[in-house]
């Protein structure tokens, strides 16, 4: 498991991987708006290779950024909290 599955996990997104992208069910952003179900595991993805770094993109809402300033969204973190966070959450992993 990738530091980002490990991440998207514990934040209670349901995802699949395929090669280096992570797709999420659903949007996690708080400013998605309403899902559609047509949609489903098409919309939102990240990256898996680049740790903290690794991007996200939604192709609905347009949201976007790294897997630190998803955590900041989701858990409503300062920048250095939420690095911490997820630093912290990578070394618990085996």
């Amino acid at each position: 498991m990738s530091q980002v599955e490990a991440v998207l996990e514990k934040l209670g997104v349901a995802t699949r991987r395929q090669g280096n992208r992570i797709w999420a069910e659903q949007c996690p952003l708080p400013t998605h708006g309403k899902h559609n179900v047509a949609h489903s595991w098409q919309n939102f993805f990240s990256r898996a290779d680049r740790g903290e770094w690794s991007p996200f993109f939604c192709f609905s809402c347009k949201g976007s950024g790294n897997l630190v300033e998803l955590v900041m969204l989701l858990r409503v973190l300062s920048y250095r909290e939420a690095r911490e966070w997820v630093r912290t959450l990578a070394e618990q992993e085996p």
